[in-house]
């Protein structure tokens, strides 16, 4: 009996040694779905943080218009500072030309096709819209997106 269980031992490690490789292959697959599905992630995180970094930066500069404004109530009443999407920045050596030149460079500066809007009643009520393309996988260059920041002098 004793020498029956050496062949039966022997047969076993021969078996589990086929199996043990199997187990490897699988496990190193498993280890590979689940490494590229990190690297996925982490792509989306990456792009979803950069649009959010534009939101923000577009809040700044809206906030950065809405100050030149409350610096310059007098003429941002009177709708010296309204200014269309379409429309270029004026040109000139006046503080409003000059604010809105340079607030229109800071955004074509900092953002895909950055461009923006002012429209200030007659109440104070001030709204400023940046406007930029936001860039991503697809091959139609991407998405324009609107950040509108309404506020009173």
């Amino acid at each position: 009996m004793q020498s029956m269980a050496p062949q039966a031992r022997a047969a076993a490690r021969r078996r589990a040694r086929g199996f043990t490789l199997l187990e490897t292959l699988v496990a190193i697959l498993v280890m590979s779905l689940g490494l590229l599905s990190m690297v996925g992630l982490k792509l989306a995180s990456l792009k979803l943080n950069a649009n959010a970094n534009a939101r923000a930066s577009a809040a700044i500069h809206a906030a950065d218009m809405l100050d030149r404004l409350r610096a310059n109530p007098v003429r941002a009443l009177a709708g010296q500072y309204n200014l269309a999407i379409a429309e270029a920045a004026p040109a000139g050596a006046g503080i409003v030309e000059q604010d809105l030149t340079q607030w229109r460079q800071r955004l074509a500066a900092h953002f895909a096709d950055g461009t923006g809007s002012v429209a200030v009643n007659n109440a104070g009520e001030a709204t400023i819209v940046v406007r930029w393309t936001e860039r991503d996988d697809a091959a139609d260059g991407g998405r324009t997106v609107a950040f509108t920041f309404n506020s009173r002098l």
